[in-house]
């Protein structure tokens, strides 16, 4: 027997993707100054990103009450040597919540990778042989080389390419602009520098004057706000100069985007039905969800978790495995304009 056991209203559920690993916690911002309600957060690090906000002046930081979706970015918006130097990039969508509203989030990171200027290794470092040597223990002598050939191989590949730069973007849609500020000083956190240095960031020799509602530059990073749109560029290596020029493009996209009253009507909408045996994966069962987007936005990424653990979402369903029992289900959803919805329920599969 399968069921959904009925839960009150919806529960939002921020998701924070880490490589394939998906890692459900509660972030809350809100309120008097910071506020972070998670598992993962811990009374210095709530302090230390209030003190943070009080050294920074966040307070008089200028911020409109404009509201918008925002800006699709890609390459198009790439200076066109940067856009002829990027050989590879990968983007991720997640879910934060900022004042009580679940919001999207695009981490998007663009690579100028190229042959390296060094002849390739003909031999495996001494650490690596030795946990091959230890992993082949028992295989006969031509299954032993043939395995240190292939590993071999694929480490020479590894080395056969250097990245001479690099340009990521994180960029959130919050509710309200001082939710995207905070956002800034919450991401500016999540390194090893000192509490000062990241102060130092903020500070007013830092400002960028013509960019946004309030921007920052420190280094090869530029760090931004314009409404409740927040973004944060790092360029490195040969690509370092893109940072400002890519900051100021992005700032015009997100000027173009047409003001709302709020962005509750437009974001997307997730159903689930039953758990039954799926109709695409033989022997699994799983949740059948509906999502639907309103206006032109498409839907960039569906996370699911059940029970805290990552689950598969394959042809509009979430694949249970073989789980049985009484468990809960979590699917969030976000879209190319970096709007978000999470919902919850229980299941309750028998092991029929």
């Amino acid at each position: 027997m399968f069921a959904l056991l009925p839960r009150h209203g919806m529960l939002a559920i921020a998701v924070v993707v880490i490589g394939s690993l998906m890692i459900p916690c509660a972030n809350v911002y809100g309120g008097e100054g910071l506020t972070r309600v998670s598992r993962e957060a811990t009374a210095t690090q709530i302090a230390r990103e209030q003190m943070i906000i009080e050294a920074s002046g966040m307070e008089q930081w200028s911020g409109s009450d404009r509201v918008t979706p925002a800006p699709v970015v890609d390459r198009s918006l790439l200076s066109t040597l940067t856009a002829d130097l990027v050989t590879d990039g990968r983007q991720s969508y997640d879910v934060i919540r900022l004042e009580n509203t679940e919001c999207g989030t695009l981490h998007l990171v663009w690579r100028h990778m190229a042959p390296a200027s060094v002849p390739l290794p003909t031999e495996l470092p001494a650490g690596i042989r030795a946990a091959l040597d230890k992993a082949t223990e028992g295989m006969s002598e031509d299954d032993r080389k043939r395995k240190y050939d292939k590993v071999l191989e694929s480490y020479r590949k590894s080395k056969a390419v250097v990245q001479r730069g690099g340009i990521s973007v994180k960029m959130v849609a919050a509710p309200s602009a001082r939710a995207a500020h905070e956002w800034l000083i919450y991401e500016s956190t999540q390194c090893t520098l000192p509490t000062e240095g990241i102060v130092a960031q903020f500070g007013a020799t830092e400002r960028i004057n013509d960019l946004g509602d309030v921007a920052f530059k420190s280094g090869g990073s530029v760090r931004m706000a314009r409404g409740n749109i927040a973004v944060v560029i790092r360029g490195s290596g040969d690509l370092t100069p893109e940072a400002e020029k890519l900051a100021f493009r992005v700032d015009a996209e997100i000027a173009r985007e047409f003001a709302v009253a709020n962005l509750d009507s437009m974001r997307p909408h997730v159903t689930v039905e039953a758990p039954r045996e799926s109709a695409f994966v033989s022997n699994q069962k799983a949740c059948p969800i509906t999502v639907t987007v309103p206006g032109s936005q498409k839907v960039a990424a569906v996370h699911a978790t059940v029970n805290g653990e990552y689950a598969s979402v394959k042809d509009n369903e979430v694949l249970l495995g073989s789980k049985t029992g009484q468990m809960e289900l979590k699917v969030s959803v976000i879209t190319d304009k970096l709007l978000a919805t999470s919902l919850t329920t229980g299941l309750l599969v028998d092991d029929e």
